[in-house]
């Protein structure tokens, strides 16, 4: 299954920067090839983000995920 990581050092509390990352709509901000993201229901473990990306020739393709490791304001 793919899978992704990344690593960031940013200068505030730990339950500000979990609340932005876990907050959808946010990653418009910093996710140049997202085009739309929304989760279906509250954000937690087991939710779906439905999102569409960006593909070069393509145009738009779906990229859902699922959020399968829920541990505020650790990890997700």
């Amino acid at each position: 299954m793919p899978s992704a990581e990344r690593t960031l050092t940013i200068n505030a509390p730990i339950e500000e920067v979990f609340a932005f990352f876990t907050n959808a709509e946010n990653d418009l901000q910093w996710r140049e090839e997202l085009v739309e993201a929304s989760p279906e229901g509250p954000m937690g473990l087991n939710t779906i983000i439905r999102q569409q990306v960006s593909a070069p020739v393509i145009g738009q393709v779906a990229a859902d995920t699922q959020i399968t490791a829920w541990d505020p304001p650790h990890g997700y």
